[in-house]
């Protein structure tokens, strides 16, 4: 891949590196285009947005179970089973709903434990309002949405090595490896945050085209942008792996 892309990672083109530990192919950097293009370079692309948009529909477990099929993405992905990403199967629904449901039960636990954060930030905002002054007002509410854009930067970062671990051992303990997050973080953190940002910007464009199509094609859209999620998560822990972080052992549920 030409290293003149622009939406490529720093370190330049994909180089993969066949050596990497635990038979992941790392990566040298994030193409975050090819995360979307890759969606459709599969030859049943339509069937699995299809099938991905739908699932994401079903009340509660919808965005479990699309999560646990984003942890089979990575790691077939990142294993070089395949070079697009597998299908949808519903043969493994329990499989994905496993793994999806640690990964909900982590990000539940991560949410709870900032909640004595938010009640402080809030705490502060209530006590300027009740000075009536204009000043304490506006001052307290500048640095309210400063420090609520800054935890979310924070939580994003942190909370996609948190996923991605649960995901992949299928445990809620092993999610937490504070040495291996930290780590992950430290050499992934410019790339986790210009990927969500394009990420987000081609997803909302996406998003918007598909509620235009008589709302119908919102359904085919939230499967592109799900599967290109994952796509990102996946170029992100192979680039990883190929700065010297440690590959997670896929944990197959029986």
């Amino acid at each position: 891949m030409s290293t003149d892309n622009p939406f490529t990672s720093p370190e330049g083109g994909h180089q993969p590196n066949y050596e990497a530990g635990q038979g992941v192919q790392a990566r040298s950097s994030v193409d975050y285009l090819e995360i979307f293009g890759k969606v459709f370079e599969h030859p049943n692309w339509f069937v699995n947005i299809l099938l991905t948009g739908l699932v994401a529909f079903i009340p509660f477990i919808g965005a479990i179970v699309i999560n646990g099929f984003g942890i089979n993405i990575l790691h077939a992905r990142s294993t070089g089973q395949t070079n697009s990403y597998p299908n949808f199967d519903f043969n493994n629904f329990g499989d994905y709903l496993v793994r999806g449901l640690w990964m909900f039960l982590v990000g539940i636990v991560v949410t709870l434990g900032l909640l004595p954060v938010f009640v402080i930030d809030f705490g502060v905002l209530f006590i300027a309002q009740a000075t009536r002054s204009d000043a304490l007002v506006m001052i307290a509410f500048l640095f309210h949405i400063i420090f609520v854009f800054g935890l979310s930067v924070l939580l994003n970062l942190f909370i996609v090595p948190i996923l991605i671990r649960a995901g992949m051992r299928s445990s809620f303990g092993e999610a937490f490896d504070f040495a291996w997050i930290k780590d992950f973080v430290s050499k992934m953190w410019l790339e986790q945050i210009l990927g969500l940002i394009i990420w987000g910007v081609i997803s909302w464009f996406i998003t918007v085209v598909g509620m235009l199509a008589f709302c119908i094609g919102i359904i085919p859209a939230i499967g592109v942008v799900f599967i290109a999620y994952w796509n990102f998560l996946t170029q992100l822990y192979q680039v990883y792996v190929s700065r010297g972080g440690q590959p997670i052992p896929f944990q197959a549920n029986t």
